[in-house]
């Protein structure tokens, strides 16, 4: 779990957002349920989708569908990014926005998200 927050902390607030931290435990598994809650929850949609349309990803249109980002991102990232998010909302309740910067390529594997952090 990212930083000092423990999942009761990311437990209060929405009971969508709880639910969602007990699905991203196991995300293979619970991969549609976590994109169906992603896809009602406009801060962590919004979240999801500024990471998948950022240049750096070279994506020729413009992504809107959440099931769009878990294919291009990964299940993997996108579950390690909503928990970063998810944390970041439960300490300051303000959505955060992906710079390029953060955004590294690995030729081997794809795409590979590093920590992001915010501006």
């Amino acid at each position: 779990m990212p930083g000092n927050i423990s999942m009761k902390k990311l437990m209060i607030g929405s009971d969508k957002r709880g639910l969602l931290v007990s699905l991203l435990q196991n995300p293979i598994e619970n991969r549609e349920e976590v994109v169906e809650i992603v896809a009602s929850d406009s801060a962590l949609k919004s979240f999801l989708l500024n990471v998948v349309n950022n240049p750096v990803f070279g994506v020729e249109e413009n992504v809107i569908e959440v099931s769009k980002a878990f294919d291009l991102l990964g299940i993997g990232q996108v579950s390690e990014l909503l928990l970063e998010e998810l944390t970041f909302l439960a300490q300051y309740s303000a959505p955060r926005k992906a710079n390029k910067s953060q955004i590294k390529i690995n030729d081997q594997i794809g795409f590979d998200l590093q920590k992001v952090v915010m501006i």
